[in-house]
């Protein structure tokens, strides 16, 4: 990669390793998977805690109360009841509703 792209020769002398080579530094792959890792699990904290909004607010539970069950700011929930309110939530209702009818026929 010669001197023609100051670009990479500026980031690598700023790093500490040479990228001319065909194999990529220990340390950078390192920090690229850790990055990779953390991002991941930062998506599925957050699937959760979305999924567990939509199901709460499919069972009839009032936001402000959400708010204080789950440490949420309202806005946010609100949010998210926004984005869920033409597929999960009604998906979530039906599940809901059909659980308290079953329990229902399981009590009599």
């Amino acid at each position: 990669m010669g001197n023609d792209n100051g670009l990479l020769d500026n980031f690598s002398k700023m790093a500490g390793f040479d990228i001319t080579g065909d194999t990529l530094p220990k340390l950078f792959v390192e920090k690229m998977l850790e990055t990779n890792e953390r991002h991941a699990r930062q998506l599925g904290h957050e699937n959760e805690r979305e999924e567990n909004v939509c199901r709460l607010l499919a069972s009839g539970m009032p936001i402000e109360e959400i708010s204080l069950t789950l440490k949420i700011r309202i806005d946010e929930i609100r949010i998210i009841e926004s984005n869920n309110a033409k597929d999960k939530i009604p998906e979530y209702t039906k599940t809901y509703k059909a659980r308290v009818k079953s329990r229902e026929r399981a009590k009599k």
